[in-house]
């Protein structure tokens, strides 16, 4: 049997030069960290952080049917989609049980699906079974464009200085073409950090001289890269799930609470009877909770949590925090003990004790 060879990002040797750490993800070879992801965490709360998420998978969809098509594969409204506009969704079973999660962007011709690089397959095999008759084609175009994001408060700035335009006027999920320098990249407006955020979408052979000139004119903003491992930490602070982490297909989702993910109001759609039935997140059986845990290693994903002796739950991610000076951790918890402050332990190679708390864990002005 033979190993597919890595993908590289189109930005690989540039930040390898930058003395780029790199991992093993989902195919790809992606930047862990370039020298101190502690660092990098710190620059992208308190100034801009740019990173580079080429591997996410990029899903063109075209055809006269693609709008109506879509709307009933997903959580959310897409006939409503307006050129420039996007939503957050996911597509489920019939058990409302997650199979992925996505951004859908509208342009005028085509809507682009963004998710994590490794649900690209699953995404397209999954959504391929339901065209019958309908105008609608799926193509895979990760491979042509470059994917960065310039994450943290600076970010407004330095990115409507070098553009000469007014982003702020952008809502969650919209998007436009803009000038930058003598590129010109569609701008997303979407965060992985709960802070500030913007996404940059570029032909692949661009990639390398757009990422040159944002480091050189937003050094006066602080900007620097930042790999993998600090947005891991970033998306943890902000609470937000991954999928393949957090969330999967054990997973419904409102268990999730990620309430902007639904249209309760839209129609029909897969798995959309069962999330109507539990709309109210009260009725679900588990719920995504924070966990602030007092202890000075690694609590292991997957560990089990305990509340008075019983088995209540169990973590799916965690990472130290330097804003907070601990560890912290997503996890799910029974409904009757998700509320913020019950105090529970965590299996860790011993019991580690922990509270559950609100997220975020760490709000972030959004500008």
């Amino acid at each position: 049997m033979t190993t597919e060879p890595l993908k590289k990002t189109p930005l690989h040797d540039l930040e390898k030069k930058a003395g780029a750490v790199f991992r093993k993800y989902a195919g790809w070879l992606i930047p862990d960290h370039f020298g101190n992801a502690e660092d990098e965490t710190r620059c992208a709360r308190q100034a801009a952080g740019i990173i580079d998420v080429s591997c996410r998978a990029k899903i063109r969809v075209s055809g006269k049917d693609r709008a109506s098509f879509l709307h009933g594969m997903v959580s959310n409204d897409v006939k409503k989609l307006k050129s420039g506009a996007g939503v957050y969704a996911a597509i489920l079973d019939a058990q409302a049980r997650i199979l992925a999660d996505l951004h859908l962007f509208c342009f005028e011709d085509s809507l682009l699906m963004d998710a994590t690089a490794s649900l690209t397959q699953k995404i397209i095999t999954t959504l391929d079974k339901y065209i019958i008759m309908e105008d609608v084609t799926l193509k895979d175009v990760t491979g042509d464009y470059a994917f960065l994001g310039i994450e943290g408060p600076a970010s407004p700035k330095l990115l409507n200085t070098l553009s000469e335009e007014n982003l702020d006027t952008l809502t969650s999920y919209a998007h436009k073409k803009i000038k930058l320098g003598n590129f010109e990249p569609e701008i997303f407006k979407l965060s992985f950090t709960g802070s500030a955020g913007y996404y940059l979408l570029i032909e692949a052979g661009l990639a390398s001289d757009l990422w040159g000139f944002l480091l050189k004119q937003g050094s006066t903003w602080g900007l620097k890269p930042i790999g993998a491992a600090a947005l891991n930490t970033l998306r943890v602070e902000a609470g937000i799930p991954w999928y393949g982490l957090d969330m999967d297909e054990k997973n419904l989702l409102p268990e999730t609470g990620l309430n902007h993910a639904i249209s309760l109001d839209k129609g029909c759609y897969i798995g959309q009877e069962v999330v109507a039935r539990l709309s109210s997140f009260a009725k679900v059986n588990k719920k995504l909770v924070g966990l602030e845990m007092d202890t000075d290693h690694a609590p292991k994903a997957g560990g089990e949590i305990f509340c008075d002796g019983k088995k209540i739950g169990y973590v799916t991610s965690s990472v130290f925090s330097s804003a907070l000076n601990q560890w912290i951790g997503l996890g799910y918890a029974a409904r009757d003990y998700a509320a913020p402050g019950t105090r529970v332990s965590v299996e860790s190679g011993g019991q580690v004790q922990a509270r559950v708390v609100s997220l975020p864990f760490v709000s972030c002005r959004k500008t």
